[in-house]
């Protein structure tokens, strides 16, 4: 939805023009899909996309391995360390993730937790 809560409708004529950019970019695509750095891009642009929507002002690009790293590896909420090395993904409850103690993304207001525990302090 956008901001005037209307849904988003693409015309026939956008999806047809597209199709024939799509046919004619092949290798471009093709490419584009191969740089690594691609995915990380859309991540961030999601996630900051998300902050937005929840409320979040985005201060500062926050970066897990640094509020580990600050945080000793360990949970600010139960006290127990934290394994980076299970995968976020997979909704592991015992994942490391960010919490926000404030409605603000940066270091000051974030800190180190499990999955779990953040879900439950909800």
């Amino acid at each position: 939805m956008r901001s005037d809560d209307s849904p988003r409708v693409i015309s026939d004529e956008y999806s047809e023009y597209m199709k024939r950019w799509r046919r004619k970019n092949k290798e471009r695509l093709r490419q584009a899909r191969q740089d690594p750095e691609r995915k990380l891009r859309r991540r961030i642009l999601a996630l900051r996309e998300y902050a937005r929507k929840c409320g979040y002002e985005l201060v500062e690009d926050v970066d897990l391995d640094v509020v580990y790293e600050r945080d000793h590896g360990t949970c600010q909420i139960c006290n127990e360390p934290v394994d980076l090395g299970i995968p976020k993904r997979a909704g592991e409850p015992m994942s490391a993730t960010i919490d926000h103690t404030e409605p603000i993304h940066s270091y000051d207001t974030v800190r180190l937790a499990h999955r779990i525990c953040n879900e439950r302090r909800l």
